[in-house]
């Protein structure tokens, strides 16, 4: 079935599948490349229906590689249609007050991604660190509202590009942030949304955490290397997150500020970055 049959006939899908006849439905994300759609039969009870044509066998193939690994949570997959797939819905998290689980829910699943055999497949390759320091020099005018020094930017993007090859790589989830994490109703962490997961460094995870964190809070940093220790070098993996973070925010920053509500959302958010950046850099 794919999502057009679907969404014409969702009503008697929903009491045929799941013996669900009444209920309201509410769009998440109505992009023109993936929508996704809540329906809603109880407060808080309901179901996550996810159209998303260019990277729905890739999410369905990491439901797969989360369960054979025993990575950590995700959302249960109720139902895979050719372009589309359903979950069970769990209220997203609002702010980071068991920040600390989190992380140590992230290390745990770095630490047990680490028996994974390589995934050498493109879909899983990692190639947004090339794309950043094509998009550092194709749009300097953006990359100047948070870092004036382009030259010094591409220069360390340049020579860290293969830096510290030899840390061990994992599954990681390449967008991890608080709308992409849920809390169920026993507490525990799972995990949606895994377009842009990849086979890399754990950094490329703890970089992406660092975007909603204060400029000297690094605590979440050092109580992740720690439930690492011995599985990683602490020093260089500490590195390794710097370095990624550059790139990672090469190219989300650049990217963000290409859509409309950029002046309503960067602010406070590229003060941030531009510390961070410098702390990096100088």
């Amino acid at each position: 079935m794919n999502y057009e049959n679907f969404w014409r006939n969702k009503e008697d899908f929903f009491a045929e599948q799941f013996g669900v006849k009444e209920g309201y439905y509410h769009e998440i994300s109505p992009s023109s490349k993936n929508k996704v759609n809540l329906f809603m039969f109880e407060k808080n009870k309901g179901f996550v229906v996810k159209h998303a044509p260019k990277y729905c066998t890739k999410e369905l193939e990491v439901f797969n590689i989360m369960n054979k690994y025993n990575l950590g949570g995700t959302l249960d997959l109720l139902f895979a249609g050719d372009d589309f797939y359903i979950t069970k819905y769990e209220s997203t998290l609002r702010s980071y007050e068991s920040f600390e689980k989190f992380i140590s829910d992230i290390a745990r699943m770095h630490l047990q991604g680490m028996s994974i055999p390589a995934m050498d497949s493109e879909s899983f390759k990692n190639k947004n660190r090339d794309k950043s320091i094509d998009r550092v020099i194709r749009h300097p005018d953006l990359v100047k509202n948070f870092y004036t020094n382009i030259d010094k930017l591409v220069s360390y993007m340049d020579s860290n590009k293969n830096a510290l090859d030899e840390q061990p790589k994992v599954f990681v989830h390449g967008d991890i942030h608080k709308n992409n994490v849920c809390s169920t109703q026993t507490k525990e962490f799972v995990y949606l949304d895994f377009e842009l997961a990849v086979y890399d460094y754990p950094s490329w995870d703890l970089s992406r955490i660092l975007f909603g964190l204060d400029i000297n809070d690094d605590k979440p940093i050092y109580s992740y290397l720690n439930i690492l220790n011995g599985a990683i070098d602490k020093e260089a993996q500490r590195k390794r997150i710097d370095i990624d973070f550059i790139f990672k925010y090469c190219g989300v920053g650049i990217g963000v500020q290409q859509h409309e509500y950029f002046r309503e959302y960067v602010p406070r958010y590229m003060k941030t970055i531009n510390q961070r950046f410098e702390k990096i850099l100088d």
